[in-house]
């Protein structure tokens, strides 16, 4: 399923580059939720992921011409992105401490009693602060894997690392997240 997808994505850019500007839309509309929860997972910050999935659009729609068809469009796009949130990152004195982390709240816990939500809520912030604490790259590393899904390879081809390099910096991140949740 994934080689019929590349092979549609393939279509869309060569129309594109023929000077199809709608089919640089169907690219938007494919990717467009994908690219800002990956924002949003990062940054957990709604307007942050909006700004920053435009910026990587826009980014896109410049650079498209780039794509060399050696490895997936998905994968090479993802590149791009995390490359463009990274960026992002380094120019920022540091992470905004006063974002909800609405998303992982809405996404993985059920509130039912008041109790329930205090307990949750306690979570979901010390969670937040804990991959807060964690440098850039492992913070992706931890996104994608956890959070998206994605293999140790994938990573390492959206990263441009190799797998082993994925898998000790996963290693790392999450043993320094286990150490800060049980020590609150």
């Amino acid at each position: 399923m994934e080689n019929d997808s590349n092979k549609k994505d393939i279509e869309i850019i060569k129309k594109f580059k023929q000077g199809d500007e709608s089919a640089f839309d169907e690219i938007v509309k494919k990717y467009r939720e994908r690219i800002y929860r990956l924002a949003l997972s990062i940054t957990h910050n709604h307007l942050d992921a909006d700004d920053l999935s435009q910026e990587i659009f826009v980014k896109l729609y410049f650079s498209i011409n780039k794509f060399d068809e050696k490895s997936t469009f998905y994968t090479w796009f993802y590149r791009v992105s995390v490359n463009h949130i990274l960026k992002y990152l380094k120019k920022r004195d540091h992470f905004d401490k006063n974002n909800d982390f609405e998303y992982m709240k809405n996404k993985t816990i059920d509130f039912k009693t008041p109790e329930v939500e205090i307990e949750n809520k306690e979570f979901a912030s010390l969670l937040e602060r804990a991959l807060d604490s964690l440098p850039p790259i492992q913070r992706i590393i931890v996104v994608l894997s956890k959070l998206e899904g994605y293999s140790h390879k994938e990573i390492a081809s959206i990263l441009g690392c190799a797998v082993p390099t994925v898998r000790w910096n996963l290693f790392v991140s999450l043993r320094k997240l286990k150490k800060i949740l049980q020590n609150n």
